[in-house]
């Protein structure tokens, strides 16, 4: 699992997998890549010249995400943000960093719109995710015609900028990872126009906004933004109108206030949460330091396949470099070069807490700068190749197969389940609160999904690293359902000896005790459990409990328990 980034195949469904790996294969034989060229050509074409193209590629990538929503709940902080939607007013408890907007959608509206829906806590997630799929695809046809790219080249363009593993993060994760995609495409994009065409500086502006009122992370994109200004500036008068003076002033103060209003509260979030949390942690002093961190092997490894999974096309970016000549004197690449230089602190410094394997969320929108420029050099370097057609029907079916994968397999959560699993067991070993963390949330998942055997086995390794009292319950529950009895026992002993007062362990004691006949230990819970007063914190607590989980309990409880 040291590749992370390049073995999905292994975990996909294997008619899936050969059928995707055959497809991209055969683009790669010259003649195959001739004879799609045509056809992709065509819709290629459709980008460049029609105008549905921005709606009929908005609709095509809302639908993918739409189709395939996320059931493993792997990613970052996926299932506190899927328990938040569920109970309102939790949101604002739960993530006290949220800025105004992402606040709004996924605390305000979420709850009352998700009730509309029925019980699934993902579904306002996902239409916020289609939508930004949407949205997106929306901005990639803009960079194609920016780039002034035709055929096959403008579809690969747009397939490179859509078709990345950060649309795993628009298919029910309730953060505003999509969002932040969004907004960095948005800033790229129209941040590239504006090089050209002062006018669309107020887009730009709008953009920019937005995405400080959504996370602190936008201030990655001030580069870009100020870049764009700037090379416009210089850009000759006559290369398109003048916007009026006011659409000026508008374009430059919207940012401005949105900058005022949050900057306070942006810096603060950053000395006081990011700087301990996720860049001088207590790991990055252990390790030597901040550049020692940085260029930890098994680190750098990771940020490896973390950019192979978001960005695909990102092993052109050596050929770019060598080609650099071929844009180097456009305006607009300076905006976009800029936008993704802006994100090489992310990929050297950041060191999420829940570790790269995880927190795809962090680096997504990094993901997308990658992308961007990715897509437009290579748009401009294929314009002077004689095989262009050939190798952006070849650069199309990679991508996007190797995208397609990724979301299948969070789409599957038995396949997704046992990924996470290989990366827990297999070398290299991983540091010991990322495992801690790892099997904490298998235990959950599996039990959510009613996969009590994997949940046991990953709740017993979890509270053997961390016995927390939510693990070893976890523990227990996972036990009790999958019917080892004397494995339960084992587990409310655990936390029983830590906390001998806890009346879920002895509720769950005293249940697995009688289902097993054990008449000694079922004396002795039931004595504990008969002297809690009818209403009282512990009653409450146990029938709280059992609303969940009757599974823990055989039969009637005692009188004073019962409730009402």
């Amino acid at each position: 699992m040291a590749a992370w980034g390049l073995n999905a195949g292994r975990f996909l469904p294997p008619t899936f997998f050969w059928a995707t790996t055959a497809l991209a294969a055969l683009a790669l034989v010259p003649r195959v890549a001739d004879a799609w060229a045509r056809p992709l050509g065509a819709i290629g074409d459709a980008i460049a010249d029609a105008p549905a193209a921005h709606g009929a590629t908005a609709l095509c990538a809302a639908l993918l995400v739409a189709a395939l929503p996320d059931r493993t709940w792997w990613i970052g902080d996926f299932q506190i943000r899927a328990g938040a939607a569920q109970v309102l007013e939790a949101f604002a408890g739960n993530f006290q960093g949220a800025m105004p907007l992402d606040h709004w959608m996924h605390g305000v509206i979420a709850g009352p719109l998700g009730a509309l829906f029925g019980g699934d806590p993902t579904i306002v997630a996902r239409i916020y995710g289609a939508i930004d799929a949407g949205a997106l695809a929306a901005f990639a046809v803009m960079l194609a015609r920016i780039v002034n790219a035709r055929g096959a080249a403008a579809l690969m363009t747009v397939t490179i900028v859509v078709a990345g593993g950060y649309l795993t993060t628009f298919t029910g994760l309730g953060k505003p990872a999509s969002e932040m995609c969004v907004v960095t495409a948005a800033v790229g994009v129209l941040g590239a126009a504006a090089a050209r065409d002062r006018r669309a500086r107020l887009g730009l502006g709008v953009a920019f906004a937005a995405g400080l009122l959504i996370h602190r992370s936008a201030v990655l994109l001030v580069p870009a933004w100020a870049a764009a200004w700037i090379i416009g500036a210089r850009a000759p008068s006559a290369a398109a109108p003048a916007p009026s003076r006011a659409r000026t002033l508008l374009a430059l103060a919207i940012p401005l206030v949105a900058a005022a209003s949050v900057g306070g509260r942006i810096a603060s979030l950053i000395a006081g949460y990011d700087v301990p949390h996720h860049l001088m942690t207590d790991a990055v002093g252990r390790s030597g330091g901040v550049l020692a961190a940085a260029l930890d092997p098994l680190r750098l490894a990771d940020i490896g396949s973390m950019l192979v999974v978001l960005s695909p096309a990102f092993v052109a970016l050596p050929i770019l470099a060598f080609a650099r000549g071929a844009f180097a004197d456009r305006p607009e690449a300076a905006v976009l070069g800029t936008l993704a230089l802006s994100t090489v602190p992310v990929w050297l410094l950041v060191q999420p807490q829940q570790g790269v394997f995880r927190d795809w969320d962090v680096f997504a929108p990094s993901g997308v700068a990658v992308a961007l420029y990715t897509a437009y050099g290579l748009a401009i370097v294929l314009e002077r190749a004689p095989a262009a057609p050939r190798l952006a029907a070849a650069t199309i079916a990679v991508v996007f197969t190797a995208t397609l994968g990724w979301l299948v397999l969070a789409h599957d959560a038995d396949r997704g389940l046992a990924r996470v699993r290989a990366w827990l067991t297999e070398p290299p070993p991983r540091p010991e609160p990322l495992r801690a963390g790892g099997w904490d949330f298998l235990a959950g998942r599996a039990l959510r999904l009613g996969r009590f055997a994997v949940s046991a086995d990953a709740a017993g390794r979890a509270a053997t690293l961390a016995p927390h009292r939510r693990t070893l319950l976890t523990w227990g529950i996972a036990e009790s359902m999958a019917r080892d009895d004397a494995a339960a026992e084992r587990a409310y002993r655990t936390l029983l000896a830590r906390d001998p007062r806890d009346p879920l362990a002895w509720l769950g004691l005293g249940g697995a005790a009688i289902r097993s006949g054990d008449s000694t230990e079922a004396r002795r819970a039931l004595g504990v459990l008969g002297r809690y007063a009818p209403g009282g914190p512990e009653a409450r607590e146990i029938q709280r409990h059992l609303a969940y989980f009757p599974d823990v309990w055989p039969g009637a409880l005692p009188a004073n328990l019962a409730g009402p």
